[in-house]
C-alpha cells in the first residue's frame, strides 16, 4: 500500500531538486513561468518559494484557468474543449512580454499532453509574434507517459520529469497535506466534492477553476468555504505554507 503523504513529499523533493538544478547548475533563465489549471497554479507557487530560497528574482508568470472536464465530481467527465474565452486574458497578461526564449511550464503531472497542447494553441493565437523564433518550453511535471512528439506547435520541448507515476496515484504532490490537517478538511468536505489538489490550493491561498456561464474562470469558493467554517483558517494556511517551505529548504540544503 502506498504511503500517500510520503509520495507527496517525494514528489515535492523531486520538483525542487529538478528546478534548482536548472537554475543553479544549468543556469537557465526563464522569460515566463506558466501554470495551467488547479495543479499548475500550485506548482507556480512552489516554484516561487524555491526562487525565494535561492535568492533569485521570479520571472513574469501566466496563470491560466485552463479547463479540461465539465464534471469534476465524475471521473474524467465529458472533455471540455472550448477554452477560447481565455485568449483575451492571456493577451492582456502578456502585454509586457516582447520576446520568449525560455519558458518554464510547471504542472503536477503530464500524460497525453492534452493541457500543454491546449495551452500552446491558446498562446500562439493570442501572441503569434512570440513564436516566430521558436522558444524552448521546459516542462517540469511527474511523468505519466508523456511523449514530446505529441506537441505540434513550433516550439522546442525539454521535458524534465521530476518523478515517475506511481500506479493508482494521481496529483501526487497534493498529498503533502499532513494527515491531521487532511482529516480536519475531511470533516468540512464530507462528500469529497473537492479533490486533494483543490484543497492544497485553498491552503496556499490560491483559487481553483470553475465554469461560469460556460467559460473557465478562477474561483475562491473553496477558500471562502473554509474561511466561513474555520475561524482560524488563516493560521492554518500560514502553518501549511511554513511546513512546505521547511520541506523544500531541507531539499535545497541536502
Amino acid at each position: 500500500m502506498v504511503n500517500l503523504e510520503r509520495k507527496g513529499r517525494d514528489s515535492l523533493d523531486g520538483f525542487v531538486r529538478t528546478l534548482v538544478d536548472l537554475l543553479i547548475q544549468k543556469r537557465c533563465v526563464f522569460d515566463l513561468v506558466i501554470g495551467p489549471g488547479v495543479s499548475g497554479i500550485a506548482m507556480v507557487k512552489i516554484a516561487e518559494m524555491v526562487y525565494q530560497e535561492i535568492n533569485l528574482q521570479f520571472p513574469p508568470k501566466l496563470l491560466i484557468p485552463y479547463y479540461r472536464y465539465t464534471k469534476k465530481d465524475v471521473a474524467r467527465g465529458p472533455r471540455f474543449t472550448n477554452n477560447d474565452s481565455l485568449i483575451p486574458m492571456i493577451n492582456n497578461n502578456l502585454t509586457n512580454i516582447k520576446l520568449l526564449k525560455n519558458v518554464l511550464f510547471v504542472d503536477d503531472e503530464i500524460g497525453k499532453g492534452t493541457t500543454i497542447r491546449g495551452i500552446l494553441q491558446l498562446l500562439t493565437r493570442a501572441r503569434p509574434d512570440l513564436f516566430v523564433k521558436m522558444p524552448t518550453f521546459y516542462i517540469l511535471a511527474e511523468n505519466h507517459g508523456f511523449i514530446t512528439d505529441v506537441v505540434e506547435t513550433p516550439v522546442t520541448i525539454k521535458f524534465m520529469a521530476f518523478s515517475q507515476k506511481t500506479k493508482g496515484v494521481n496529483n501526487a504532490i497534493s498529498h503533502i497535506i499532513p494527515e491531521q490537517l487532511g482529516l480536519l478538511i475531511d470533516e468540512l468536505d464530507t462528500t469529497k466534492t473537492y479533490k486533494n489538489k483543490s484543497r492544497m490550493n485553498a491552503l496556499f491561498g490560491l483559487p481553483i477553476t470553475k465554469l461560469r456561464n460556460g467559460k473557465p474562470v478562477w474561483s475562491n469558493e473553496l477558500i471562502d468555504k473554509f474561511n466561513k467554517e474555520l475561524t482560524d483558517f488563516n493560521k492554518i494556511q500560514k502553518e501549511f505554507v511554513n511546513y512546505v517551505r521547511d520541506l523544500l529548504r531541507k531539499t535545497i540544503k541536502s
